[in-house]
């Protein structure tokens, strides 16, 4: 089965969004843990917001997916 250009984007950015939803504290790190001297960790809210757009992210991806695998359903 081939895939193209757009499907196989979307299947890396699924994992990322998997990734993200499970290791949130590395997103942070990344993202905003290296402006902070010190030790510091995210907020619980921090957090809930990342799982939380993770996860319809990976809603949204999915369904695309599903229909670049099946056009007519």
């Amino acid at each position: 089965m081939h895939i193209g250009h757009e499907e196989l984007f979307l299947w890396v950015v699924l994992m990322l969004f998997i990734f993200q939803t499970l290791f949130p504290d590395f997103f942070w790190s990344l993202s905003e843990g290296w402006k902070i001297r010190g030790d510091s960790e995210p907020s619980d809210a921090w957090l809930f917001i990342m799982r939380l757009g993770s996860i319809a992210g990976i809603i949204i991806v999915g369904y695309k997916l599903y229909k670049i695998r099946h056009p007519l359903g």
